[in-house]
């Protein structure tokens, strides 16, 4: 199955580099989740399980990290297309709050060029 990452419709795929989303399941406790002091025993209430994605990028010329952060940046909630290790390609909305990237260089002919582009999903 090849990579796959579509972000408010937009399909970024062809920026991703080999093992480039690092998933992550995090699982939400209630209030009421703890440990007891008597007896020193963990007491949990799972009330709903959410995935984290990080995602590296390869770099991208200043027309293409603009799409990038542009669908990023555009709405609080968004949703995105991804290849998920429980269930296959699934379709999530996440929010997002992180973005980075560092200038490589100034190509005389394409502009910047941006690399070590990474950004997070968190699952609504």
């Amino acid at each position: 199955m090849a990579n796959s990452l579509i972000i408010e419709g937009v399909d970024f795929s062809r920026f991703q580099p080999v093992q480039s989303v690092g998933w992550e399941l995090n699982d939400l406790d209630s209030e009421d989740s703890g440990r007891e002091t008597r007896d020193a025993l963990m007491y949990r209430s799972v009330i709903a399980r959410k995935v984290k994605l990080e995602i590296t990028m390869n770099p991208m010329n200043e027309e293409e990290i603009k799409q990038l952060l542009s669908v990023l940046t555009g709405k609080t909630y968004l949703t995105a297309t991804y290849i998920d290790p429980l269930a296959g390609s699934v379709t999530k909305t996440f929010y997002n709050s992180s973005r980075a990237a560092t200038l490589r260089h100034i190509h005389s002919q394409k502009g910047p060029i941006w690399e070590g582009i990474k950004f997070s999903l968190i699952e609504r």
